[in-house]
């Protein structure tokens, strides 16, 4: 359509933040079909963690 913006430029140098960001969405889509652990289970990992290492 006639007038309707279709793309931008960006400067990534001048807008890193921007890049992060873009970066983080582009990670978490690759990852978004990956296997999920609940709050609890990354706690229960995270302990046993520590009490193998000497320091739980």
């Amino acid at each position: 359509m006639k007038g309707v913006p279709q793309a931008v430029l960006i400067d990534l140098k001048k807008n890193r933040r921007l890049w992060e960001d873009f970066r983080d969405i582009m990670v978490a889509q690759q990852r978004r079909n990956e296997p999920r652990e609940s709050f609890e289970e990354v706690k229960a990992i995270l302990k046993k963690q520590r009490k193998n290492n000497g320091k739980g």
